[in-house]
């Protein structure tokens, strides 16, 4: 991605990352309503071919960092798994005051 969109919004960093790679994509304005079932009925379409994204919280082992995980919309994160592969002890979900300064986007709305 270009240097240029540096300090937009992460909405506005994925559309500009989806425009420089010529993708096929189409944006459709919702309220952040925070359940994938929800978004996918807006758009009309069937739940697995949604994602979802999750902001997580990897802790132990001298590991303290954020992790932003991207899965299938009809899945569910192993976050002992995530907290294995990145060197923790223990991963949990962000908070919601965490995910707006991480991200910028409500609970709900991380794109």
């Amino acid at each position: 991605m270009s240097d240029d969109v540096i300090g937009t919004t992460p909405h506005q960093r994925l559309i500009s990352l989806l425009t420089e790679q010529e993708a096929r994509f189409r944006v459709v304005a919702h309220e952040a309503v925070g359940k994938c079932e929800a978004v996918s009925e807006i758009r009309g379409t069937d739940l697995r071919q949604g994602a979802k994204a999750l902001v997580c919280k990897v802790k132990g082992n001298g590991v303290k960092k954020h992790i932003l995980a991207i899965l299938a919309a009809d899945r569910q994160a192993d976050l002992s798994l995530l907290a294995s592969h990145f060197g923790g002890l223990k991963a949990s979900l962000a908070s919601p005051a965490e995910v707006d300064a991480l991200t910028g986007c409500v609970l709900g709305a991380i794109s």
